[in-house]
């Protein structure tokens, strides 16, 4: 999935948390745990840019890197890391945080275990757990910043991945919508 249907799904998961506990928070903090959702729903991507740093470009070249092996590609650090911030909470504010980080991220995964998948029971196992093509490499060599990521955008999406990209344009609408009351 895409940055942007991670982001969407990450607000979703936050603003479904807010309306169902319904908490007593200022719109400030409504509105942080809002963007906490969006980032947290991104975030165990940003190892992307690792990957980029090991291929040294902003493309990631073939089969050779796979950034789902890194360690913000483990559900279970999150699980953890927003447990942790909940448990240790002053409040009510930062106990929504923690779960937010955990149910952010672990949006993350969710969607990514449609296609590829995701390491669920690291770190007993490294298998990757996924409804289509567990542990499979996106093969995209082409050479140059905008040709790799029109190419991955064009092959990629629709053609490949077209329930995914379907599911990504739904929760787009999805997310356009609340934002809209």
């Amino acid at each position: 999935m895409l940055p942007t249907g991670h982001i969407a799904t990450g607000f979703l998961v936050a603003q479904g948390l807010i309306v169902v506990t319904n908490p007593s928070l200022t719109t400030s903090q409504t509105n942080t745990l809002l963007l906490a959702g969006a980032f947290f729903g991104f975030v165990p991507d940003l190892d992307m840019f690792y990957a980029f740093y090991k291929s040294k470009s902003f493309t990631v070249p073939g089969t050779k890197i796979n950034h789902r092996y890194y360690l913000p590609h483990r559900p279970m650090v999150w699980l953890a890391f927003g447990l942790l911030v909940s448990i240790f909470a002053q409040n009510q504010f930062w106990q929504l945080f923690g779960v937010i980080i955990w149910l952010g991220s672990w949006s993350h995964f969710l969607l990514d275990s449609l296609q590829i998948g995701v390491m669920w029971l690291w770190p007993l196992n490294s298998k990757f757990y996924a409804l289509k093509d567990p542990g499979v490499k996106e093969n995209n060599d082409t050479k140059g910043f905008l040709n790799y990521w029109f190419k991955y955008l064009t092959y990629f999406y629709p053609k490949k991945f077209t329930s995914t990209f379907v599911l990504e344009l739904f929760i787009l609408a999805v997310t356009f919508v609340v934002l809209l009351y």
